[in-house]
């Protein structure tokens, strides 16, 4: 009977070409030890980060962009006011902290990026890494968009008097564009204003009467349209690329390669400036707002609660939503970055701190919206409620229109610019790491060739890129935003939380409990049994089920558009289920076990030491697509699980990198 179980033990092994049959024990020994050897070279490859101080910033620029400016302001506003700010932090401090802490735990215990640390945690969710990644590159492409918008507007800023502020054939005015600046002052000369000031009597002459003030488009609106962007009628007339935004967004992405050139090296260095500075440009236009005439006016609508609304759904909803835009959660960018820090790093602080200082900036940032909205509405004689704006029409029409109204309106032009470029650009590096690092891990064979990596992830990035530099740019990124970074980042938040679960919430408390010395809080354990799982699934079912069809300034897209929109959100999402089948199919053929087996196997969470540095010593460096597990036979005479060569190997690998090389004769061993 031992003889047998012997001979069936010995052909397991003899499957893999690590054990053939006619390689002697000398090759054994050779090849255990020369695993190992790849094994510490690999771990001596990866980068770490500087000082803990780089890996902070960087991961609070990522937690702190765009959307806590031009998206959270305008939500409160409609939401309720104050009764929005209450529901987003309570969603904050129940959801949001819980979901950073469990990312940053998982890159800083496994020390590997998204693309391959589920496969390590549950097998079945292989894919989910990939998706990510791959959603994070369709990010990339329209993000740098909006980043080569605000060096345009940057250059812009730099010329004596602001072009916005005027309107005039030399800017492609449209006919109804209207520049209060200039009306003010053709009044003090008795003329009659239309986009030039014309005297009395040849306006009398010729009929030209001053704009109707409900068809006036502001000369910073009209700028953004008809000269920066150059917008054409529809989606489905997109023009050729415009050569201006077309170098903008080239330079956008230069800036990007030369930060991330050496990596986290390089770009731990540049977020000293990227992240403190437009903190800092934040609290002075917070600031300077709070000094505006009519500010009040604005403020009031920002922070006044509707308490009403604490009751509505659509209020928990956008603030759970807006937390998950806000924190970036679900996107890899945090477990990339914790998976370059040290391994006893206290990340616990970290992800507490970080989620609460992207809170306190969105609320700064609604300060500094709203009182400046207050003063432009007082300016023009209307309600807030017809100034306010979200998104690109926030930061490159209203406040750019309000600061032309502010005294030395060239260096608050430059300084806001400034503060949106360090905010875009911060979260860029984020998005353009995530998915370098998913390549370097999925192929770590390439991992001394990063930088050409990051230049072919950069170049690719742009060429797609050239779709937004066209009349209907505007309105590709509008939908790349609506579709691709929207519930899909939401759906794998709520898998990640799946994959924790299946691996044993315990055990990750132990394994966090390894990093930090100390065991984590029972309040986070309970929530992410229950509130975060559950408030993650109800959002993306919430999502499916108010889904409206995409818009911009009530012109409906072509179902068309729509369809291309499903398919950018849907195709990285189908890549979980695909990868999954695939090996499943792969081990069901090898094994000849059924298919419900195989499957049960699969999604029972891994065995193996996921902690750094413990890695497969027969995982090639080279295949991508290597299985990530091989269920082992079962024994037709004990009934017992057969081990497999991932549970023997790397026990003799440690052995032999203890005692030097192993002699095995496999014909005494006796079981």
């Amino acid at each position: 009977m031992a003889q047998k179980l012997l001979d069936l033990f010995k052909q397991r092994l003899n499957k893999r070409a690590f054990f053939k049959r006619s390689q002697t024990e000398a090759d054994l020994n050779s090849s255990l030890v020369e695993a190992g050897q790849r094994d510490r070279r690999t771990e001596e490859q990866r980068e770490t980060w500087t000082s803990r101080w780089e890996y902070y910033l960087s991961c609070l620029g990522y937690a702190i962009g765009l959307g806590n400016v031009w998206r959270f302001p305008y939500l409160a506003y409609s939401l309720g006011g104050g009764a929005f700010v209450i529901a987003y932090f309570a969603v904050l401090i129940l959801v949001g902290i819980p979901l950073v802490l469990l990312e940053l735990a998982i890159g800083q215990y496994t020390g590997l990026g998204p693309a391959v640390v589920f496969q390590k945690l549950c097998p079945l969710f292989g894919g989910l890494g990939v998706a990510i990644v791959v959603n994070q590159f369709l990010i990339c492409t329209y993000y740098s968009m909006v980043v080569a918008w605000t060096l345009f507007y940057l250059f812009a800023s730099f010329r004596g008097d602001v072009p916005w502020s005027h309107c005039g054939p030399a800017l492609s005015s449209s006919s109804l564009c209207f520049s209060d600046q200039d009306f003010q002052a053709c009044n003090r000369l008795g003329g009659v204003y239309n986009q030039l000031c014309f005297t009395g009597e040849f306006a009398q002459q010729t009929g030209i009467s001053v704009i109707p003030p409900s068809l006036r488009v502001s000369s910073a609106e009209d700028y953004l349209n008809q000269y920066v962007l150059k917008l054409s009628p529809s989606i489905s007339e997109p023009g050729s690329p415009d050569w201006r935004l077309t170098l903008c967004l080239a330079l956008s992405w230069l800036i990007c390669f030369l930060c991330l050139i050496k990596g986290i090296k390089s770009s731990g260095k540049v977020v000293w400036f990227t992240t403190i500075f437009p903190l800092i440009c934040l609290l002075i236009f917070a600031f300077r707002g709070a000094t505006l005439e009519n500010a009040l006016m604005g403020v009031r609508y920002f922070i006044v609660p509707d308490w009403n609304q604490l009751a509505s759904l659509t209020v928990w909803v956008q603030a759970a939503a807006q937390v998950f835009f806000n924190l970036s959660v679900g996107g890899g960018g945090l477990i990339t970055y914790a998976s370059y820090s040290k391994f006893s790093h206290n990340f616990y602080f970290d992800a507490v701190t970080l989620s609460l200082l992207s809170g306190l900036s969105s609320l700064l940032a609604g300060f500094a919206v709203f009182s400046t909205i207050g003063f432009m509405a007082g300016h023009l004689g209307l309600p807030v409620s017809r100034v306010v704006r979200e998104g690109p029409g926030l930061v490159f029409a209203i406040f750019p229109d309000a600061i032309t109204r502010m005294p030395v309106p060239t260096f608050w032009a430059i300084l806001f610019n400034l503060m949106l470029l360090c905010f875009g650009l911060d979260t860029q590096f984020a998005i353009i790491e995530t998915v370098v690092t998913g390549i370097t891990d999925l192929w770590p064979g390439v991992r001394n060739s990063k930088r050409w990596i990051i230049l072919i992830v950069c170049s690719c990035a742009f060429l797609i890129g050239l779709l937004f530099t066209t009349k209907a740019g505007l309105y590709w990124v509008r939908l790349f935003d609506y579709f691709v970074a929207s519930w899909p980042l939401i759906l794998f938040a709520f898998l990640e939380m799946t994959v924790i679960l299946i691996y044993g919430a315990p055990r990750f408390a132990r394994n966090i409990t390894e990093m930090i010395g100390r065991n984590i809080s029972y309040f986070y354990r309970i929530l992410w049994y229950t509130l975060v799982p559950l408030s993650t699934l109800f959002l993306v079912l919430a999502s499916w089920a108010t889904h409206q069809p995409l818009d911009y300034n009530g012109m409906v897209f072509p179902h068309w558009t729509q369809a291309v929109g499903w398919l950018l959100a849907v195709l990285p999402v189908l890549l979980i289920p695909a990868y999954a089948l695939y090996h499943v199919l792969t081990e069901v053929e090898d094994t000849q076990q059924s298919f419900m087996a195989v499957l049960r196997a699969y999604l029972v969470s891994s065995s193996a030491d996921i902690r750094r540095g413990a890695k497969e010593v027969l995982e090639s460096p080279g295949s991508a697509l290597a299985s990530p597990r091989r269920i082992p036979p079962v024994s037709s005479i004990t009934g017992r699980r057969m081990p497999n060569e991932s549970e023997l190997v790397p026990a003799l690998t440690v052995i032999s990198r203890a005692q030097g090389p192993l002699n095995i004769d496999f014909r005494e061993t006796h079981v």
